[in-house]
């Protein structure tokens, strides 16, 4: 019986900075889409922030984004009416157009393809709005992460090393807030906040967004009700699959939603010990094979 693999990215199919990714991984992957399984990428990153091209090279069928409000899987692309909105501050859903339909052959590639997004939900311009005034409110400095492109005042980030590190990885995705205002395309944002500001953080952005604290400086910001799990609960749902037949391989704890999620739970070796709480089998390090070894013990490959 074929299954759905889900995969997150820094430090489960490749180091953080390196990005060394084993030769068993990729043997893994090809051996278990050989065999029938689908294998997607789920990670909190925008699709705008996931350009890397030696993730394309290990190939994917699919890709869940921005903690599942985007998700692209070519073996649908032109046999399903894409699910296109957008979200008000209140949480209410509109309809947006979608692309025309037409097939997209192989798996997913860096650029993307508007006709394989089947799933999409983004901030709509109130509520983007309203995001940028809560966080000017709390002295906090706002990535705006979309599709297309992240946007930032890179003023504020002259002296912040993340806003350098963004700009070295993202290049010419990577635009000014003020040059597309009234414009902004985002699913989620990412905000650098002075330390010990993690409680204001969860009041003032609590009630309209899920708020991952990553450290003492930065937290993620995700529309409310979403995460990875929420990601493979759509793919089911669109595919007609049994959330049963699915695999979740992650690390951390923003991993735990898709963990939950997911049929069977996988933690690497040296994850996240709240992480390995949700595991159904905790494998060996990334650096151990522990891709492969998870795939060879639960029969995929």
């Amino acid at each position: 019986m074929s299954s759905l693999l889900f995969f997150d990215i820094d430090n489960t199919l490749w180091t953080g900075r390196e990005q060394y990714v084993p030769d068993s991984t990729r043997e893994a992957i090809a051996a278990a889409r050989r065999r029938g399984h689908l294998c997607l990428i789920n990670s909190g990153r925008s699709r705008s922030y996931l350009h890397e091209p030696l993730l394309y090279e290990l190939g994917f069928d699919g890709i869940v984004s921005s903690c599942g409000m985007q998700i692209e899987l070519t073996q649908l692309a032109g046999k399903v009416k894409p699910d296109w909105a957008e979200i008000a501050p209140d949480g209410s859903i509109r309809s947006l157009p979608t692309p025309e339909m037409k097939p997209v052959p192989g798996p997913v590639t860096e650029q993307g393809a508007d006709e394989a997004v089947i799933f999409y939900r983004r901030m709509g311009g109130d509520f983007t709005e309203e995001a940028l005034a809560l966080c000017a409110g709390c002295g906090c400095t706002p990535v705006l992460e979309g599709k297309e492109y992240s946007y930032i005042d890179r003023k504020a980030f002259l002296d912040v090393r993340y806003g350098n590190l963004l700009s070295s990885r993202m290049g010419s995705r990577l635009v000014e807030i003020e040059d597309h205002r009234g414009d902004i395309d985002i699913t989620k944002l990412t905000i650098c906040m002075p330390p010990g500001h993690e409680g204001v953080i969860r009041e003032v952005f609590g009630d309209r967004f899920e708020c991952m604290i990553h450290s003492r400086t930065v937290a993620e910001l995700v529309p409310k009700g979403f995460d990875k799990g929420t990601g493979i609960r759509e793919v089911c749902r669109l595919l007609g699959a049994d959330l049963r037949d699915t695999v979740a391989f992650g690390d951390g704890a923003n991993d735990i939603g898709m963990l939950d999620a997911a049929g069977c739970a996988v933690v690497m070796g040296d994850g996240a010990e709240g992480a390995k709480k949700h595991a159904d089998l905790v494998t060996a390090p990334l650096h151990e094979d522990g891709i492969w070894k998870a795939m060879r013990r639960l029969e995929l490959i």
